[in-house]
């Protein structure tokens, strides 16, 4: 009927809640000890579709986007499903919206990226459906932020809800409320103004890579994917560069983070410009603004930045992409194709394990 106390609490050393089924299943564990990988949603190597009791009952397939609200409900964007869930803290599973089931005009067809914008919405990037969303996070409700589902470029100073846009691939939010998006296949980091107009952080609109040090907007970046926004800085998963860079939001001014440019896996624990990263798809900054992660794709690994000092290891997945189990070291973890990394207020990390169908949570401060 399920495991004994006794190995659970082996497994948890650092429990500080448990609740009980009848069987005897742990429903919400808090307090696991840190490095300990558990998965919060899906069944590993086993993707599908269909929404169980639980969110570990529930099948997912390819999932990607991932955020956590201040109430610790994570958001996550099932990509291959066309959906977007919600699971809370007692591994409870909702479903926000689905748009394989029930949408017919303008639908959601590969959302990819997902931010909480702090006011009861969810912001999608959906790639390829050439779109960026807002939806409320109860009711599924839904506002169009930018698109028109043509795969276009659009010139600055357009009406972005008007305006064809392409293959969004990240989105965040800042304090103020403003909402950023990576727009992958052309080249740029964007924004839509208070007046609702699209405006270019960074990126020329030609793929390549140049201009660090200088402003933002006249640099060079390739395909860039996953974003997020700490302290007033815009944090880019700069893809095809294999780099990660940053834009200084106040000042215009952007820089290299992480990554030589050449695809490849070196560099743990010396000068993150002198680590190779592979694909890198998503960024996370930590809530205490000291460190970020990186999605290295390619690697099959979740990278960490310190960003008070060079230096740059690897915080889970041992490049092997074979599942190796549910509660395990995050440094033997296997992952494969990990596109998406969220932080929480409440020192976790959720990892979009996406070729595995899976979400793993792990406590920070190891």
């Amino acid at each position: 009927m399920g495991r004994p106390a006794s190995l659970i609490l082996g497994l948890v050393v650092a429990v500080s809640t448990i609740t009980w089924t009848a069987c005897g299943e742990p429903v919400s564990i808090l307090g696991d000890t840190p490095g300990l990988m558990r998965i919060v949603a899906g069944a590993p190597d086993e993707p599908g579709r269909a929404v169980g009791s639980s969110a570990t009952e529930t099948l997912l397939r390819f999932p990607s986007g991932l955020d956590m609200d201040l109430d610790g409900v994570l958001y996550l964007a099932d990509r291959g499903n066309r959906r977007i869930l919600a699971v809370t803290s007692a591994g409870d599973v909702r479903v926000v919206v689905d748009d394989a089931l029930s949408c017919s005009v303008a639908c959601l067809k590969e959302p990819v990226a997902l931010a909480v914008d702090g006011t009861g919405g969810l912001l999608v990037a959906d790639d390829l459906g050439h779109r960026v969303w807002r939806f409320d996070a109860v009711t599924g409700a839904r506002v169009l932020l930018a698109g028109t589902g043509e795969s276009e470029t659009t010139p600055d100073g357009a009406i972005a809800a008007e305006s064809p846009i392409r293959s969004p691939r990240g989105v965040a939010v800042d304090d103020n409320g403003r909402v950023y998006f990576a727009e992958g296949r052309s080249h740029r980091i964007r924004t839509i103004l208070p007046d609702g107009t699209l405006a270019t952080v960074a990126g020329t609109g030609e793929a390549g890579y140049g201009g660090d040090g200088g402003s933002a907007a006249d640099a060079l970046i390739y395909f860039p994917a996953g974003i997020d926004i700490a302290g007033g800085v815009l944090y880019v998963a700069d893809a095809g560069n294999h780099r990660v860079r940053a834009v200084d939001l106040a000042t215009g001014i952007i820089t290299t983070i992480a990554g030589t440019g050449t695809a490849g896996f070196s560099g743990d624990g010396g000068d993150p410009l002198s680590a190779a990263l592979s694909d890198p798809r998503d960024v996370a900054a930590a809530a205490d603004g000291r460190s970020l992660y990186v999605a290295d794709r390619s690697n099959n690994r979740v990278r960490i930045v310190s960003l008070l000092s060079p230096l740059i290891n690897t915080f889970a997945g041992s490049g092997d992409t074979d599942f190796a189990g549910n509660l395990i070291d995050a440094g033997v973890a296997g992952l494969w194709s990990p596109l998406g990394v969220a932080t929480s207020p409440f020192g976790l990390v959720m990892i979009a394990d996406t070729e595995h169908h899976i979400v793993w949570r792990t406590p920070t401060g190891f």
